[in-house]
């Protein structure tokens, strides 16, 4: 666990080929010259003469000749016969095929990629000599602090947390008690002193980076802050330095080995989301003239509204409501808080991370570290930050991401202290959020507003051209969350929303610094940051504002808003122009300035623009995309569909790329499957029979028999869509729930819109025509007795949704064979299925290879294993193998077995270790005979023995013996079958040696019979108790653990005992 991110990026495992598409070695490929046969194993370098097994070990030895000495002469022989050839820049060889331009693919990128030359910024890495040599070290400014570079360790060393909770907690303290320069520059030193990374990495190198760690802490204990600041300084010099020399164009991101192994490393710590978007990163922002120009305009100037600040609080408005008294945040808000955090999510200036906040977490009974957090937290809600420690509080690291012009979008990271407090804040009065901002604004604190927001463009649009008169128009603002005035919204929260004037005081009453990755600092004056969890809130307020003066005394206007999307729409023209113009007045005021050149006019011909907006492109065809969502004639969404798929196949094309079947599935599953599109079936629904749906599950099932490496019959893609707990592996199919997902979207939409819009008449919010075509493929896509057959009785998406699904179960179990069917059910109980949520984590026992991977999910499809009766275990096994592999996972002969089954008690007392319950394994039932009876011994709870013996079993189901043996119970016969054969066989001479004796019984294919369940249920109750944790959470850690470590158990066997 420890240093888990920084492990993965040195570790080999990921540096494996993955077995996608097998090498097989061409025979014809190496030729060996009559009279030359040493070149076929020796060092083609003039007297060396050495003598090598394989081509590997010859290639490695060569390069390392040619790297002692650039000017070596290799003999012409060798890259004939192995097809190499010589780098141009750097003179190593390599595979011809992987050549670019003659060079390695990196040489080439730094040979022929242009060098931009980086702004210089000069720091000194020096501490001055009177600061350096007195007895009362002063801590740096913050801002100072913030300008040298550093590598911060990704988490903190498990043995080190308790210390480092410590430390950390006494310097929170010392912050809310004081609350001065000193303790706020102090905290941050802490960080980047302590916690910035040791120059190497890796499994090898964790102890000593304990070790460092330790040492460090020990250090800033005995306030020792001179010597840990020198060694800081000098690391941040190395890492200025590497980076000053660094190449402008690096090739990480693009690079298809570097970006797999950041996805597997995103998957493998539970990031499902940030390891699919890894496959397909954003181009690196280069951080040149340019940019930190375009950046500097997007925060333009504006002097900071003291004035308002200083009448506000000499509060002689009477009009003005009380500011209320904030009660103190809990450790409970702060706590949920940190389990919604993702686990990648980035540091402030003080470089302190969500990883580092939830590695403390569990240490708040003995450090009080979360209480103190509450209490630093408290000070940033109520704007009672020091002036001197603004900078940390309220400023913000900046990094710009590349809009699709390639202009930069400015991103501010600001510190966890602001985050944590400004989403407690967002939390609390969520409601009182919702009355000020109205019902039109439709991005803040609503619940499918994205849809209802889609949706009542659709219906105003169809409206307008239906009537052929009036006038939609989409509204696009220019820097919006930049742009808008401090003023302003200052004096609006402090009216509407008091209790968010103390944070939106402290966070926009000065201008704040903004830190860029080159050194730059740019001062934030205006606007809202992008990454404030109540930046978009504020920018909401003010917009709403804008929009009560502009439009509310012109009558029968539509408008809504989805954050900084608008759209203003009416059946008279002038109606439109006149709220338009009205909003262009509030640029000053508000800051909303409105950029002409990317709004739309959507009218007829006949009703163009005005002259004062002809800068407004006028569209007659009332096709559009708002939101990423194509609205208009269904041959336009079709072909913007096209468009949106294309771009899905390109992120199949990276799954693909991946090559590891485990991650592979579970990025399909999680954020490649209907999911993905969801959104989109939730806003159009297309009757023509084949559309964009088609193409879309075409492309998951292409992907899954990928996976598999085998095809996929009909039959088994219904079954890789039925859900896990049902035998399925989860794939949504997009044209089945297509139609389910439209109906409850536009039914929800429609009966929300005339609330939102009560004074707009005569408009149709439900589409007639597109949604009975839905109702009508969700009818055929359903069994009988779940058609809809009232519109005004339709239930919600989970059970639309469910009732497909049911279709499709059905639809499969109808065409199953009795072999088939039993191995279903088996697959289809409690637990069984844990393996498939395993995340990729080597650390955590839980990373499958691809031939286990597959082997397991061709079982599960019921997909031929071999195409060879002869059992590969063992020439004396004379039992047949049948094509599924039934019998592998049940083959006397061979290790698997034992292999499996010891794997299970291993992971048993790893349980019991960690629920700190005293036990022996392998105990003899008396001191006079050799008989083990139990694989564990223990005392157990509510046992009237001594001890208890656990024996682990492992069966699996007889198809012949389930089909002769029909009984009430037949799914579990053959548990309690296996159950009664041990109990025969080892209760009665443990109750003769005073100790009580349970079986332990599972099925291979994952389910476990009642006393198993009822001893882990009891198992999971006392870790939870003695760790704090959640029962839930602890229960299922332990079932899938076992599932995990018995379905590998059933790989070994499967891929050993079939050819």
């Amino acid at each position: 666990e420890a240093l888990l991110n920084e492990a993965f990026e040195n570790d080999d495992v990921y540096d494996i080929d993955y077995d996608a598409h097998p090498i097989v070695p061409d025979p014809c490929s190496k030729k060996v010259p009559q009279n030359a046969q040493q070149w076929s194993d020796a060092c083609p370098v003039v007297g060396c003469g050495a003598i090598f097994k394989t081509e590997m070990g010859l290639h490695i030895h060569t390069n390392k000749h040619i790297e002692r000495n650039p000017n070596t002469v290799v003999l012409s022989h060798y890259f004939h016969i192995y097809k190499r050839v010589s780098c141009l820049h750097c003179r190593l060889s390599l595979p011809a095929s992987s050549a670019v331009h003659g060079m390695h693919p990196k040489c080439s990128n730094r040979v022929h990629q242009p060098q931009i030359p980086r702004p210089d910024i000069e720091i000194d890495f020096n501490i001055p000599a009177e600061l350096d040599n007195s007895d009362q070290w002063i801590f740096p400014k913050p801002e100072e602090i913030a300008l040298y570079p550093a590598k911060i360790i990704p988490r903190i060393p498990k043995a080190a947390r308790s210390h480092f909770a410590s430390i950390a907690s006494i310097s929170l303290m010392d912050i809310a008690n004081r609350n001065n320069k000193e303790s706020w520059a102090k905290w941050m030193v802490m960080i980047r002193s302590i916690l910035w990374a040791p120059s190497r990495g890796g499994r090898a190198h964790i102890n000593n980076t304990t070790k460092t760690i330790l040492d460090r802490i020990k250090l800033w204990r005995d306030k020792s802050y001179s010597q840990l600041w020198k060694d800081y300084l000098k690391h941040s010099n190395d890492i200025f330095e590497e980076t000053k020399n660094r190449s402008t164009f690096s090739n990480k991101h693009n690079n298809v080995a570097a970006r797999n192994k950041r996805c597997i490393k995103f998957a493998a710590i539970g990031e499902l989301s940030k390891a699919f978007k890894s496959l397909t990163p954003s181009p690196n922002m280069q951080y040149n003239d340019n940019v930190i120009t375009a950046l500097r305009n997007k925060h333009p100037d504006e002097l900071p509204p003291h004035e308002i600040v200083t009448s506000f609080a000499q509060n002689k408005d009477p009009r003005m409501p009380p500011i209320p008294i904030h009660k103190h945040i809990t450790v409970e808000e702060l706590s949920k808080y940190i389990n919604k955090l993702s686990r990648s999510s980035s540091g402030g200036i003080d470089l302190f991370t969500a990883q580092h906040l939830r590695d403390l977490a569990p240490y708040q009974t003995e450090s009080s570290t979360l209480t103190n957090w509450t209490k630093v937290a408290q000070l940033v809600i109520e704007g009672k930050v020091c002036m001197d420690a603004q900078a940390i509080a309220y400023g913000a690291r900046l990094i710009a991401i590349p809009k699709p012009d390639n202009t930069p979008r400015p991103i501010a990271v600001g510190s966890l202290f602001r985050r944590s407090a400004g989403a407690i804040l967002l939390q609390r009065h969520s409601e009182n959020i919702s009355k000020t901002l109205g019902p039109n604004q439709l991005g803040v604190n609503v619940k499918q507003g994205i849809e209802i927001f889609s949706h009542g463009l659709k219906a105003i649009s169809r409206h307008i051209q239906a009537n052929n008169k009036g006038v939609l128009v989409k509204i696009d603002f220019q820097n919006a969350f930049n742009a808008c005035k401090r003023k302003k919204l200052l004096e609006l929260v402090r009216m509407q929303v008091p209790e968010l004037y103390g944070y939106a005081k402290g966070c926009y009453a000065k201008h704040a610094p903004l830190f860029l990755p080159t050194g730059h600092i740019i001062l934030s004056k205006s606007g809202v940051h992008q990454g404030d969890p109540l930046g978009g809130t504020f920018f909401a307020i003010v917009l709403a504002d804008a929009l009560r003066l502009s439009t509310s005394p012109i009558p029968n206007l539509f408008h809504a808003a989805y954050h900084d999307d608008l759209t203003i729409a009416a059946d008279d023209p002038q109606h439109v122009t006149q709220a338009v113009t009205a909003l262009l007045d509030t640029a000053e005021t508000h800051g909303t300035k409105i950029n002409l050149n990317k709004c739309e006019w959507i009218s007829n011909y006949q009703t163009p623009p005005p002259s004062h907006l002809k800068q407004i492109p006028h569209n007659i065809t009332y096709n559009t995309t708002i939101v990423g969502v194509p609205i208009g004639d269904e041959e336009y969404v079709q072909k913007e569909m096209d468009v949106i798929v294309q771009e899905w196949s390109t992120q199949f094309e990276n799954l693909l790329s991946l090559k590891h079947a485990q991650t592979m599935l579970l990025l399909l599953r999680n954020s490649l499957n209907a999911t993905k599109a969801t959104f989109h079936m939730r806003a159009n629904f297309i009757k023509a029979p084949q559309n964009w749906t088609n193409t879309f599950d075409q492309k998951m099932k292409h992907t899954m028999e990928t996976i598999l490496a085998c095809p996929l019959t009909n039959n088994q893609w219904l079954q890789c869509q039925m859900p896990t707990k049902r035998g399925g592996l989860g794939l949504n199919s997009a044209n089945a729930l297509s139609s389910s997902a439209y109906i409850a979207s536009a039914q929800s939409a429609s009966q929300r819109l005339p609330i939102i819009n009560p004074h707009i008449q005569n408009v149709e919010w439900l589409p007639q025509n597109e949604f009975e075509s839905a109702v009508s493929h969700y009818n055929t896509n359903t069994q009988q007795h779940n058609n809809i057959i009232d519109i005004a009785f339709i239930p919600s998406q989970a059970r639309l949704a469910k009732n497909v699904t049911s279709r499709i179960q059905g639809e499969f179990r109808d065409k199953l064979t009795p072999e088939h069917r039993t191995l279903v059910k088996a697959v289809s109980k409690p637990y069984a299925s844990g393996y498939l949520n395993a995340l990729p984590n080597k650390f955590q026992r839980s990373l499958f290879d691809n031939r286990e991977i597959r082997a397991l999910l061709r079982f599960r499809l019921g997909q031929k294993q071999t195409f060879n009766a002869k059992c590969q275990a063992n020439p004396a096994c004379s039992i047949p193998m049948d094509i599924l592999g039934n019998h592998a996972l049940s083959c006397h002969f061979g290790k698997g077995r034992i292999a499996r089954h010891d794997g299970i008690v291993a992971c048993i007392a790893n349980f019991l270790k960690r629920a700190a319950i005293p036990h022996e394994r392998e105990v003899r039932a008396n001191q006079e005979t050799n008989h083990r009876p139990g694989d564990i011994c223990l005392r157990w709870f509510g046992d009237d023995f001594e001890q208890k013996c656990l024996d682990i079993g492992i069966t699996h189901q007889n198809i012949i013996n389930q089909q002769v043996h029909k009984g009430n119970n037949t799914d579990n016969w053959a548990l309690e079958r296996y159950r009664r054969v041990k109990i025969m066989k080892h209760r009665l001479r443990c109750e003769q040696a005073g100790k009580s004796f349970t079986p332990l019984i599972a099925e291979a294919t994952g389910g476990w019979q009642q006393d198993a369940r009822d001893f882990f249920d009891k198992l999971a109750q006392v870790i939870s108790d003695k760790d704090g944790d959640d029962l839930c959470k602890v229960k299922d850690q332990v079932y899938n653990t076992l599932s995990i470590q018995l379905q590998k158990g059933n790989a070994r066997l499967l891929n050993s005992h079939c050819a």
